[in-house]
This record gives structure tokens, sequence and C-alpha cells, in this order.
């Protein structure tokens, strides 16, 4: 392999295990820029970025007039705009930062090297790095196994007095939501493997992982992939059934069997989460904060509806906003909780599609 090769596949895999290996959002060490934080994802993607640039500029600079870049960037104008609405222009404009490198960048860095050094490699890397991450949420759930670095989120106020921290999995992400939704985006990768045994092994541990995070958004793309593995695999989407019937039985075994339901907090709560179990006492411990969640909802979806103003449906009404409905509940809240309300009222029509 040569060096350019050797450098690239090295760059590109560190991105992917930096992404998924590292609470970025929270507990792990901004960079500073200019007197103010820099998210530490935004400083490695455009230092992987500078590096293939320099590489060979023509190739690399040439994915950003493709027709996905192009969109994007005119999606990171409209986020820019909005930006300078906020009660907070430098926070929101570091955010609007964060979405381009992220879904722009990152495409560019990955578009370059899987077109010039081949994709073969690409599928044992994400789901290498996959199966680490569940691993992490796997030790955090079944065996109460901790890792400091993991640890912030108990370390925020909201979640000194938070129950439900020791029930569901926040894995290498400090949060259940996009800790799921990154187990579950390592499945079409997994489907790629060559060997049978490798698929269903990768498949069975992040779909466990993605379980003990008690998301349904988890479950919803799960289905989602399911309907596309039978559409593109056909039949052999089939052979992954017996896969997930392991899945299931592996996840009521961690999680104390089924017949502890009334007993155990974990089975209960994760089961309820989906609505097919009984109110635990854990869940009881958090109504409150449901209740917020369904209250902030439908204030959400009321202020949306009555807003006659056809630029707020369209663009949003700014970065951050969103906290303002939640705090309408309680001065203390300030999470609507459900990101796609979130994304409608902040970025509007626009940043929903």
């Amino acid at each position: 392999m040569n060096a350019p090769r050797l450098i690239g596949r090295v760059l590109a895999g560190g991105l992917i295990a930096f992404y998924i290996l590292l609470p970025l959002d929270i507990g792990f060490p901004t960079v500073p820029l200019f007197g103010r934080p820099l998210n530490s994802a935004v400083f490695a993607t455009l230092a992987v970025f500078f590096v293939l640039a320099v590489q060979s500029p023509a190739a690399v600079l040439s994915h950003l007039r493709e027709q996905y870049s192009i969109v994007q960037l005119a999606y990171f104008c409209i986020l820019v705009v909005s930006a300078l609405r906020t009660a907070s222009p430098p926070v929101a404009l570091h955010q609007s930062l964060l979405y381009y490198s992220t879904f722009v960048l990152n495409y560019v860095i990955f578009r370059y090297v899987t077109r010039r050094y081949g994709i073969a490699w690409l599928s044992t890397c994400v789901v290498g790095v996959g199966v680490v991450g569940a691993a992490v949420g796997i030790a955090q759930a079944v065996m109460g196994f901790r890792l400091p670095i993991y640890d912030a989120m108990v370390a925020i106020p909201f979640a000194l007095d938070y129950t439900l921290s020791n029930v569901r999995a926040a894995g290498t992400m400090n949060n259940p939501i996009p800790y799921s939704l990154a187990m579950v985006l390592v499945i079409p990768y997994a489907l790629d493997l060559k060997q049978t045994r490798s698929r269903v092994l990768a498949i069975s541990v992040v779909l466990l992982a993605a379980g003990l995070s008690g998301s349904r958004t988890g479950f919803l793309i799960v289905a989602a992939f399911a309907s596309g593995a039978v559409a593109v695999y056909k039949w052999r989407a089939l052979w992954m059934l017996p896969s997930a019937c392991l899945v299931l039985i592996l996840l009521a075994q961690s999680l104390g069997g089924l017949s502890a339901v009334p007993e155990n907090s974990r089975v209960s709560y994760l089961l309820e989460r989906i609505g097919l179990g009984q109110e635990s006492e854990v869940s009881r411990s958090s109504a409150r904060g449901i209740d917020y969640r369904g209250l902030a909802l439908a204030e959400g979806i009321r202020e949306i509806w009555e807003d006659r103003s056809g630029l707020r449906w369209i663009v949003g009404r700014g970065q951050f906003t969103a906290a303002s409905v939640s705090e309408k509940i309680d001065p203390a809240y300030n999470t609507v909780d459900d990101v796609f309300l979130g994304v409608v009222y902040e970025e509007g029509a626009v940043g929903l599609a």
C-alpha cells in the first residue's frame, strides 16, 4: 500500500472513530479559537480536510461543486442568516459551522478517499468502530461498568436527580438518543460484510446496544433499514431474521428476563418506552420530565400552527429559540425534547426537508 493511500485511509478511519467513540458534545475538551471554544468535531474535520486538500487540492475541492454540496451550502447560508437573528449569534454561528463540517466537509473527505483509494475497507472500519462503541453501552447497562470519559452527563445539574441515567445506556455520546442512532447507522455497513457470521455478530451487538438505550428513534430507524434491506437484498435479507430473534433473546436475558418485568426497572422501563410494559418505579420517578415533554410538545405545535408568518413557516424562528417553548412550562426546563419539533420550530420547513 502506497503512502498517500495509507494516509487517506488512516485519516478517514480515525475521523470515524473520533465521531463515534468520543463524547464530543458533553464532557470532551473544546479547542480554543480566538478566545472562543471550538467544538472538537469541527477541528478534527477541518484538520483532515486540510491535510487531504494539501495532498490533492483539485480532486478534493472538486467535490464541493457537486449538487449535494451546493444544496447543503445554500442551507448553511440560511442557518447563518438565522444565527444572526438569535440572542447569541456567536453560539449559533458555531452550530452552523458544526452542521457544515459534519454534513459537507465530512462528505467531501469520504467521497475523495473512497473514490481514490477504494471503498471495500470502509464497511470493515465502520463496523469495527461501531462494535467497540456498542460494547461501551452494553458494559454500562448490563454490567454497570463506568468509564470517566463517558460520565459527564451525570455531572450536569439536571442529571443529578435523573434516575433514568441508571437505566438507559448513554454509550459513548452521553445521550441515549444520538447513541442509539449511531449504533443503528452501523447496520447498512454490517450488511456489506462478506462473512455471514460477521454480519450476524455485528448486527446483533449494535442492535443490543441500541435497544439498551431505550430510544424510540432507534426503533423507527431499524424499521426503515429492515424495509430497505428487503428492497435491496431481497431474499438475502430474510437470512437476517434468525439473528434478529437472537438479538431479542440476548436483550431480554441481559435485562433480567421478561418474566421479571414487575421487579426489574430496566426491563419495565424499556418495554414501557415502546408501549409494551407496565409502569415502573423508575418511570414514575421521571413522570415530571415526561409531563414537561408532553406540555412543551403541545405548546410548540400550538405556536407553529397559530403563527401566520409565512417566512417563519419556511425558515423557522432561528437557532436555540425552541428553548423558549419549554421555558414557558418551567423556567428551568430548556428543551422541547423532540428533535423533529425542534427542527421545524427553529429551521422551518426547509430545515425539516
